[in-house]
């Protein structure tokens, strides 16, 4: 794309001619369509879908966190009860 730096332009021209012979300006259709959180389908625009993405993201990065502190704290307690058993194995040497 060429934009002409001359003041005698017309920029309102340069950019009805760019809409009219580009694809910067053209409507496609779309179907919004969606099953939301609360698992039912409804037509919701691209404010509602990008808000519902946002909390979807959040819960399943929270989901896996937890998940993931779940595995750890387990095996600090497995290793805790491990100490203990071989600190009390060295006591009785």
């Amino acid at each position: 794309m060429i934009v002409p730096r001359s003041n005698r332009v017309d920029m309102e021209q340069v950019m009805n001619h760019l809409f009219a012979t580009t694809d910067l300006e053209k409507s496609y259709r779309i179907n919004l369509n969606m099953i939301g959180l609360d698992g039912r389908p409804a037509v919701k625009n691209l404010r509602e879908i990008l808000s519902e993405w946002l909390v979807f993201r959040r819960d399943t990065v929270r989901r896996r966190l937890n998940y993931r502190l779940e595995k750890v704290l387990k095996r600090l307690h497995i290793l805790e009860g491990l100490l203990v058993a071989f600190s009390q194995y060295r006591r009785s040497d």
